[in-house]
């Protein structure tokens, strides 16, 4: 399948759901924001939401610091 990931182009294998992704990516979900398709999505959808095909998704990581 064929997404948008923070402004670049990206294939990822059909029907991943975002906390999947979160997890091949090595991203931390609790610090992590998810946008698809303008959609921020809640944490506790991250198992459930199931990308779709052509989706625009914009993940924001936290890091903390001083």
């Amino acid at each position: 399948m064929n997404i948008t990931l923070n402004g670049k182009p990206a294939e990822i294998r059909s029907r991943v759901t975002a906390g999947r992704f979160l997890d091949e990516l090595k991203i931390g979900r609790t610090l992590a924001a998810v946008e698809v398709n303008g959609k921020i999505l809640d944490k506790s959808e991250f198992d459930f939401f199931v990308i779709p095909d052509g989706a625009v998704i914009e993940i924001i990581r936290f890091m903390g610091g001083g």
